[in-house]
């Protein structure tokens, strides 16, 4: 759906400030009437002013109005955008069914005028290696003509604001769906992206180095197939080994002499180990329970001192308070002491019996011990040295064979990870490639060679309407899209001059906005045309160019609208520019016609 500017307007600063009042614009043509000094190059300011452009608006305009205010219509949906004219950037936007937005720097805005215009999305490289998002102050020129500087080049951006790499071509080149022409890669990832390379570079000698010290120790074994042969050895050997121990087996689970005593001696040693383990935990008991016996026998102790002394407060011998009670006390107490000797003998009766018990179970294990050598030195008398023998080489071969095949294992591991640092490396490489700040980032031969070629067939078409006279052939688009008139880069000190660069201009604009078109391109669907200085553009040329223009919408099938300057009244009498909306001032200083006001009536505007 195409976007299509509907209204202009300049609101009043205060009661006595100007307006424009409400400009209401057509779909297709539309036409700002009024001799010079009227105003109209200020009221077309407004517009690329509305739209986030950094434009300096005159010194009455900044004093006399608060803020333009400019609806655009997708379709059914409506954007209204109203900007501050203030120090500072300020604009609030309010789209149909939705909250009104305020934002506050010309990056948020221009990010959402891209969104609004339903422009493709795209970075650029900066020129001091960073990625930026496009600005309005970057692509308003390529549809918006200033009459102070549009009309000496084909793209008249403000020197301030003039920060990308071949600004120019980048434009064009997303207009027209061309891959930019500069990689939009900022500069710290290309650092980055180079670290990490060197990393990896360094890690693959690691590597590399890691291999070389690995063959020298796999040797030969490194040769292909070998590392199979060694398995199926190894497999072999285990198999005999298995077949040796099914021998081993047999003839352990024969009779041998020692085996009655090896039983005998194991349950003797079993019986008095449990005898050893019964008596510690008596003796826990009997420790627990004195325990228990002398704390007692010290309260007794302790109540017997207590009745003496409550005794003592009588004041004569014969006093028998707490007599009976202390006698109790001293009895008890005898009693208890006469069991903890008991006791004491008892517990050194059970540790001389433990340590008795003990030396037997020491006695055991050493007779066990003999008994259990004896029985392997008949074991291996009796499957003779021939099998020892054949046991131990088995195993020392499989020994060294798990070595070979583990060391193997080890080497095509690190091989390996050397590939895969190698691929690794090669992916960084790639990357580096792809982040170098430097041009022709993602260029497509045969969309340039393309549009080129579109790109001067309707240039070429523009300049017949406009009869453009003396330009210098052959007329080209080179490979940057730049113009290019027969020898000489067309630029704002090139040769071409007068009413001749004022009409490779205006053909340069028509030819981008259709070229586009035919190509499926991104341009804005629309054009928004200063007044050519005057002498430099007959009006009859500047009538074709709108009548042709107009024609653009029927061939396309779509709306295309023109926003354009004049200043004869011949061009609103034209027959052949029947239908177009022409836009006059509301305005008058008495004399002249004024596109700017005071809301209380006519007076002096500028």
């Amino acid at each position: 759906m195409s976007v299509e500017i509907s209204s202009l307007e300049f609101t009043p600063r205060g009661d006595t400030g100007w307006t424009t009042g409400k400009l209401d614009f057509g779909p297709v043509t539309n036409v700002f009437l009024g001799p010079n000094g009227a105003g109209k190059t200020p009221t077309i300011k407004g517009i690329p002013f509305a739209l986030g452009h950094p434009i300096e608006l005159p010194a009455d305009i900044r004093d006399h109005c608060s803020s333009v205010v400019l609806t655009l219509k997708d379709g059914q949906k409506e954007h209204r955008i109203e900007r501050t004219i203030s120090p500072g950037f300020s604009v609030k936007v309010v789209s149909a069914g939705e909250q009104h937005t305020e934002i506050t720097n010309e990056k948020d805005f221009s990010a959402w005028l891209v969104s609004a215009l339903n422009l493709a999305e795209r970075n650029f490289a900066a020129k001091d290696g960073t990625v930026v998002p496009p600005y309005s102050s970057t692509f308003l020129p390529m549809f918006w003509v200033d009459q102070d500087l549009g009309w000496r080049a084909l793209y008249s951006p403000l020197s301030t604001h003039n920060f990308l790499k071949d600004q120019q071509s980048e434009m064009l080149r997303w207009f027209l769906g061309v891959p930019s022409l500069n990689r939009p890669t900022d500069k710290s990832d290309f650092k980055n992206a180079k670290q990490e390379l060197e990393a990896i570079r360094e890690h693959v000698e690691v590597c590399r180095k890691v291999i070389e010290a690995m063959s020298r120790e796999v040797g030969t074994d490194s040769a292909p197939g070998r590392r199979e042969r060694l398995l199926d050895r190894q497999n072999s050997i285990q198999a005999e080994l298995k077949a040796t121990s099914s021998v081993l087996d047999s003839v352990s689970r024969g009779n041998f002499p020692e085996d009655e005593a090896i039983a005998k001696a194991s349950a003797d040693r079993t019986a008095a180990a449990f005898t050893v383990e019964s008596a510690r935990a008596r003796m826990k008991q009997m420790d627990k329970l004195g325990v228990e016996l002398q704390a007692e026998v010290a309260i007794l102790e302790t109540n017997e001192i207590a009745a003496g002394a409550f005794r003592e407060l009588c004041g004569h011998e014969a006093c028998q308070f707490f007599r009976s009670p202390e006698e109790s006390y001293g009895r008890r107490v005898l009693f208890l002491k006469d069991q903890l000797k008991d006791f004491g003998v008892s517990r050194s009766g059970l540790v001389a019996q433990m340590n008795e018990i003990q030396a037997t179970v020491s006695e055991a294990d050493r007779q066990l011990e003999s008994l259990m050598r004896a029985k392997k030195e008949r074991l291996a008398s009796s499957i003779g040295d021939d099998i020892v023998s054949k046991l131990n080489e088995l195993t020392k071969e499989l020994t060294e064979l798990n070595i070979r095949i583990e060391r193997i294992g080890r080497h095509e591991a690190e091989q390996q990870k050397l590939r895969a640092a190698i691929d690794k490396a090669l992916a960084a490489e790639q990357e580096v490639e792809r982040l170098a700040p430097r041009r022709g980032g993602g260029s497509d031969d045969s969309r340039l060679i393309e549009v080129r070629g579109e790109l001067t067939k309707q240039f070429m078409k523009w300049l017949d309407v406009l009869n453009a006279q003396n330009i210098s052939q052959p007329v080209y688009f080179d490979d940057e899209l730049n113009l290019n008139l027969g020898r000489e880069k067309f630029t704002e000190n090139s040769s071409t001059s007068g009413s001749t660069r004022t009409r490779v201009v205006l053909a340069f604009h028509a030819a981008v906005l259709e070229a586009s078109l035919r190509l499926q391109g991104a341009h804005p669907r629309f054009l928004i045309l200063d007044t050519p200085k005057q002498n430099e553009l007959h009006t009859d040329d500047l009538q074709s160019y709108v009548e042709q223009f107009q024609n653009l919408s029927h061939q396309y099938g779509t709306p295309l609208q023109l926003i354009v300057a004049a200043t004869e009244e011949s061009f609103a009498t034209s027959t052949q520019l029947q239908g177009i909306r022409m836009l006059r001032a509301n305005f008058s200083d008495g004399n002249e016609p004024r596109f700017f006001g005071a809301t209380t009536g006519d007076s002096s505007a500028i």
